[in-house]
């Protein structure tokens, strides 16, 4: 029987990654980013984005999901923190143009992640299956370090 907290995560998953969709296309079709953005020149192509975050949210999932009810409730809220975190640097950069703040929000959000990290290793006698969990965030950290160099390598 599928619990209801997988259902809650899944569905705030879910609205982060249709919300920051969303917001990102508008942007990216007809905001500020389509009216001739300097970005970096190591950028992939736009689909590759949509292809990594799709695949990094269905891992985000999993590993939340899996130690969901084995942790205490402080590291649900970070992973809880990590989602909002991530939707606002959608919001900031794309919906609002800011690239400063975004640039602050996008290393706090590579911070949080690197500390759940240390978190799951810390309480791998808990989770049998931690390194699943650690590759996983650690395939997230990668994508947010790769994201991050390309956010501060754009300029209005």
């Amino acid at each position: 029987m599928v619990q209801i907290y997988t259902i809650i995560i899944v569905l705030i998953v879910l609205f982060v990654a249709v919300a920051g969709s969303i917001i990102s296309n508008n942007s990216i079709k007809n905001g500020w980013y389509a009216q001739g953005v300097h970005v970096a020149n190591s950028q992939p192509p736009n689909y590759i984005f949509a292809i990594v975050w799709t695949t990094l949210y269905i891992i985000y999932i999993f590993v939340w999901n899996y130690i969901a009810d084995k942790v205490d409730i402080w590291v649900n809220i970070l992973f809880l923190f990590n989602m909002f975190l991530n939707l606002l640097w959608t919001f900031v950069f794309f919906g609002k143009a800011d690239i400063t703040s975004s640039q602050l929000i996008i290393l706090l959000l590579l911070i949080v992640t690197i500390v759940q990290i240390f978190i799951i290793y810390n309480l791998r006698k808990k989770l049998p299956h931690y390194r699943w969990c650690i590759l996983g965030l650690f395939l997230y950290t990668a994508w947010l370090c790769a994201a991050t160099g390309l956010n501060f390598a754009v300029s209005k």
